[in-house]
């Protein structure tokens, strides 16, 4: 993969993101394969920081669109996203998000920055430090 294709990769799936408008989405409207998406996220983030183009703005925003690919994009998320607008208003839906570990299974996933970050750590010099 060359730079250019990751950047396009990384802003295709930032544009499939935004569409979402906070609901989840279906896993095969993701414009390429989440590992490939991942992939594409530490190539064009080793980039920046080469170049010495990154910043904490930038490297907030792309923490959480990285950490957002395995919970924004699902394989069920119409029954999802019923669940989660009707939390708390109906009992046996607000039981079966329970059963998905409530709402918090579906935020950006918290091993998923660490990873980003540890990743930013290591091209940084200081994984393990």
């Amino acid at each position: 993969m060359t730079i250019k294709e990751a950047r396009k990769i990384v802003f295709d799936y930032g544009g499939v993101l935004a569409e979402l408008d906070g609901k989840k989405g279906n896993i095969m409207k993701l414009p390429n394969s989440p590992a490939m998406i991942r992939y594409a996220f530490f190539m064009l983030t080793e980039e920046l920081m080469k170049n010495g183009e990154y910043t904490k703005d930038m490297y907030n925003s792309l923490a959480s669109s990285y950490a957002s690919i395995d919970t924004m994009f699902i394989e069920d998320p119409d029954v999802v996203n019923d669940l989660i607008a009707n939390y708390g208003k109906d009992k046996v839906k607000t039981e079966a998000l329970r059963e998905r570990s409530g709402l918090s299974a579906f935020l950006p996933s918290v091993e998923k920055i660490v990873e980003y970050q540890n990743f930013v750590a290591e091209l940084d010099g200081n994984w393990n430090q």
